[in-house]
């Protein structure tokens, strides 16, 4: 039964030239990246500002290896990525060794879908390519044959909702080598030793897959996948679509009784190539920004779902509230502990933001209840 998902997983991304590595989540999937990619001095590792911390973490091995790594920024008002920025970085660096390129296919936070056509230059430059499919995959489709990264991770709660505490990394046959898994485990050889200190991995996605895999859960994937292919991503995705512009549409008219907005929206204004989430900003009459603790718990009070703080992705966080890299290395190299809420007292600069997401199990009613909240403001 988990051969069984195994290949319903790869026949969903139209991936027959990958492994799919079964994971306990997408971070999961991002760290065998991490701790096993070559990284050396000669090496570098180019990611975009926006993107999720499990892939900003990656930083961590890459700076352990004295490997070089470069950020490229994102714009304030669209929250895109400027092209020329990411050219000109791709290219600068082409002499160097092992390179690893990482962008989200889809904003965690934003929702905007960075074009897929990057994985294809980024390698003719020498590039491996690292694409977090975690918020993409649930709305868009993927298929890894017109597409071909190195790596891809996937979450498949975000799919289907269940189970929980299960992802994936599919690997490209032809990076697999590539790799330099610095353990073993149970389940990860064909043979070890212990009088001879040696042992062999196993050639396939067993390398990866440390001890016992979840076998009670892995099953249900096939169930959920069914259940997807059913509906038909492209049916979805066009739902997702129209249920996202319905909302922004209504949501950028709201007005205080003397015309102020009673909403920041960030990021992209066309909703072109955007996916099913929005963040944004409550402010009063008087335009000041309402703590997010504050718009939550009325909205816990409502029985309505969202998301509050910096999601996971402080590049996005930081260029919404105009916080300047003097301000985060003072604070940063003035303490050796903190949070968003210190940071907010100490720079006196508001953190964080509120983020509503539409997805397969949104309706209409759904997104005209969060309206009439926003409207009570």
């Amino acid at each position: 039964m988990v051969e069984e998902a195994r290949k319903k997983v790869i026949d969903h991304f139209n991936a027959k030239d990958d492994h799919c590595i079964f994971t306990q989540n997408a971070s999961g999937a991002l760290k065998i990246v991490g701790e096993c990619y070559p990284f050396c001095e000669e090496g570098k590792f180019l990611l975009l500002a926006d993107n999720h911390n499990s892939v900003n973490g990656i930083r961590e091995y890459c700076k352990r290896s004295h490997a070089a790594f470069e950020y490229v920024p994102i714009r304030y008002d669209d929250l895109r990525i400027d092209q020329d920025v990411l050219e000109d970085a791709l290219s600068k660096s082409e002499a160097r060794k092992h390179k690893l390129f990482a962008f989200p296919a889809q904003s965690n936070v934003s929702g905007v879908q960075h074009h897929l056509s990057w994985i294809k230059k980024a390698q003719a430059k020498g590039w491996d390519v690292l694409l977090d499919a975690a918020a993409y995959a649930p709305s868009s489709k993927l298929d890894l044959s017109e597409v071909n990264p190195n790596f891809v991770s996937i979450s498949f709660y975000k799919i289907f909702g269940y189970p929980t505490g299960l992802g994936c990394l599919l690997m490209h046959k032809d990076s697999f080598e590539l790799l330099e898994k610095k353990w073993f485990a149970g389940g990860t050889v064909t043979l070890a030793s212990v009088m001879a200190p040696h042992h062999y991995l196993a050639g396939n996605h067993e390398r990866f897959e440390n001890g016992t895999i979840n076998y009670l859960d892995i099953p249900a994937l096939s169930i959920g996948i069914d259940y997807i292919n059913q509906i038909g991503i492209e049916r979805i995705h066009e739902r997702v679509v129209s249920l996202s512009t319905y909302l922004f549409e209504r949501l950028t008219k709201l007005t205080h009784a003397n015309h102020v907005k009673k909403l920041k929206l960030f990021g992209p204004q066309d909703r072109n190539h955007v996916g099913g989430t929005l963040i944004m900003t409550f402010l009063t009459e008087n335009g000041v920004v309402i703590p997010f603790e504050e718009v939550e718990q009325k909205a816990n009070n409502e029985m309505i779902s969202l998301r509050s703080g910096c999601f996971c992705n402080p590049g996005i966080d930081e260029v919404n509230n105009c916080l300047t890299m003097q301000e985060l290395s003072q604070y940063f190299t003035s303490r050796t502990t903190g949070d968003y809420y210190d940071m907010i007292a100490t720079l006196k600069k508001m953190r964080g933001a509120i983020r509503v997401s539409v997805g397969l199990a949104t309706t209409q009613h759904d997104l005209d209840r969060f309206i009439d909240f926003v409207k009570q403001f």
